[in-house]
């Protein structure tokens, strides 16, 4: 007998039979490897004698190890249990009771490759906003490569990608912004997949934030510009602000925290433009600009106005004039002052204005003045201050005139002095109550004048002022008076006519209108006595003067008379009676006769 490991000891002495012959050789081995630890053989049978198969096995093709032995007519064997990634080499011989074929061609099989070991160390580093790069460690010796997977959930797992072998690191880009990945390896290669690495996970960089919008620019002085945006966004950690001299060049002026959407920049030259844009950002990076806005901040100041004079004009103006010093100022501001200390504005006046007169004050008063200049961005400083007092209050006016009429040619004025201010008071005079003329100066505290030199029988209307260096009072009320008649005019022409011895007619012409009648006189020497012999009414031109005594001479004068006075004698006129005569006779008398008549 034998097997692989030889043959045994002969037996005993046998009678005699007949041999079997050796079975054929089988032919065509074949070994497939079926898995790791598993192959396959298969031959043809080509002897109808085998009692049987045995199966070798070698790990080198040199050194055989019988494998298995199997009954007549099996033409193949799954051999188990061996080591993966292992080469294994076969050989087959068929044998019966006449002894072991030859051996079969040689058949060699390679079990598939172990599966490789787990990846170790498996980390994930988000490197933007769509990349996440993995690296870990490769344990195995044997992998064709290795899958990455990642998840959402750490639940469920999608293929990533499969690397070749050796790989152990992997760039997962394309990814969403500010999104959890989960991530896992496997090795693999013919002999399967390794187990599952650990599982790491990362979150890529946040998202970019929306832009902001709406961007104002406001000027709130002359130093500074408020800035007002809309927040489009959720996630930003802040907002850039920029700020630019002409819309070109621009440099980052503040950096805000997140949800803030207005800025306050201060510290800005007036009457200056700016210009503005803002984004937010956030670790994901930076977002669109907003729109830009300008604004320009406010105009700056004026200059101080200078060299402020107040001049008096009269008991209730004061003028001022002052240098304009600033060329952007929107007008000027005066300011009053009873004192220097407290002020009141009372005027605006208008750009590039040098002067204001200042009317309805009070009059002996002093005041004081200052200007500042305007505009939007501010008032300017003050000018000087300077003050002027108003001339002196015209003093009141006189009371109570009174014209009294004192003869052909005066009239005495009086009047009541109602003021202690005045330096004296003016006189005027007019013929018609309408057309005035100044007359006379009355020195301070007189209350009289006596106005002389004055038409006779003529209507004289008068009004009294007061005056001082501040003016002139109101006026008194208006007087009147008519000077004493005129005195009529000498009448002219007188005869005397002897008529008897005791009478003599006398006639004149009548060269008045205004007489109240005439005034004979009568003379016996026509020098020195005068006897009034008769008064005769107004108008009459004829007059007897009788019982005379007869033959005398005898001189005659004649005047007119009225309330004025008394006119100029006519000439002297001179008769005498008729001679005596021894018995008397009659007379003859002449009537008197009125002029006219």
């Amino acid at each position: 007998a034998f097997n692989a490991g030889g043959a045994s000891g002969y037996s005993g002495p046998a009678q005699a039979a007949t041999v079997v012959c050796a079975p054929n050789a089988p032919d065509n081995l074949t070994a497939t490897a079926l898995s790791q630890s598993e192959i396959t053989l298969a031959w043809t049978d080509t002897s109808e004698v085998e009692s049987g198969f045995q199966v070798e096995r070698s790990l080198d093709g040199l050194a055989w190890t019988p494998l298995v032995t199997t009954t007549a007519n099996v033409t193949s064997y799954a051999d188990a249990g061996l080591a993966c990634g292992m080469a294994y080499h076969y050989r087959v011989r068929a044998y019966n009771a006449g002894g072991a074929s030859g051996y079969s061609g040689l058949a060699q099989a390679t079990t598939v490759v172990c599966t490789p070991n787990t990846p170790g160390n498996l980390t994930a580093t988000a490197i933007s906003q769509s990349e996440i790069t993995l690296a870990w460690t490769d344990t195995s010796e044997v992998e064709s490569g290795f899958q990455v997977e990642h998840s959402l959930d750490g639940l469920a797992w999608t293929p990533q990608v499969t690397t070749t072998a050796n790989v152990t690191s992997y760039a997962d880009a394309g990814l969403a912004c500010g999104t959890a990945y989960h991530y896992r390896v496997r090795a693999f290669n013919a002999g399967g997949d390794s187990g599952y690495s650990n599982t790491a996970n990362a979150t890529t960089v946040v998202c970019t934030p929306a832009a902001p919008s709406g961007l104002t620019a406001t000027p709130a002085s002359q130093m500074q510009v408020n800035l007002s945006w809309a927040d489009n966004s959720s996630n930003a950690s802040g907002f850039h602000i920029e700020q630019s001299p002409n819309g070109t060049d621009w440099t980052t002026l503040y950096t805000t925290t997140a949800n803030v959407t207005t800025y306050s920049n201060t510290g800005l030259t007036c009457g200056t433009t700016y210009y503005y844009r803002v984004h937010a950002y956030n670790a994901g990076g930076d977002s669109g600009y907003s729109n830009i806005a300008n604004a320009t901040t406010v105009v700056c100041a004026p200059a101080a106005p200078g060299e402020l004079i107040a001049t008096t004009v009269s008991q209730t103006r004061i003028d001022l004039a002052w240098t304009d010093q600033s060329d952007n100022e929107t007008g000027f501001q005066v300011e009053r002052s009873a004192d220097g200390v407290a002020w009141a504005q009372i005027a605006l006046v208008s750009a590039n204005g040098v002067s204001y007169s200042d009317a309805g004050l009070a009059c002996g008063t002093t005041f004081y003045y200052r200007v500042r200049a305007y505009n939007a961005g501010g008032d300017s400083g003050y000018s000087n201050i300077a003050n002027a007092t108003t001339f002196v209050c015209a003093p009141a006016a006189p009371g109570e005139l009174i014209a009294t009429t004192v003869s052909q040619t005066r009239i005495d004025l009086a009047w009541t002095d109602q003021s202690d201010n005045e330096t004296g008071f003016q006189i005027e005079r007019s013929a018609d109550g309408v057309v005035w003329a100044q007359i006379a100066l009355v020195s301070t505290n007189g209350m009289s004048y006596s106005d002389a030199g004055l038409a006779c029988g003529t209507t004289f209307y008068y009004r009294v002022h007061a005056d001082n260096a501040g003016g002139n009072s109101g006026y008194s009320n208006i007087a009147n008076a008519t000077t004493v008649v005129c005195a009529p005019n000498t009448p002219g022409n007188l005869t005397a006519t002897a008529v008897s011895q005791m009478r003599i007619d006398l006639t004149w012409i009548d060269n008045s209108n205004n007489e109240e009648g005439f005034q004979l006189e009568r003379s016996l020497d026509g020098a020195t006595a005068w006897t009034l012999v008769a008064t005769v009414g107004a108008n009459y031109t004829t007059h007897s003067d009788i019982d005379l005594t007869c033959d005398q001479a005898f001189y005659y004068r004649v005047r007119a008379y009225n309330a004025g006075g008394n006119s100029i004698y006519s000439q002297t006129a001179r008769a005498t009676t008729e001679a005596c005569a021894s018995a008397p006779r009659n007379l003859l008398y002449l009537p008197i006769v009125a002029k006219g008549q």
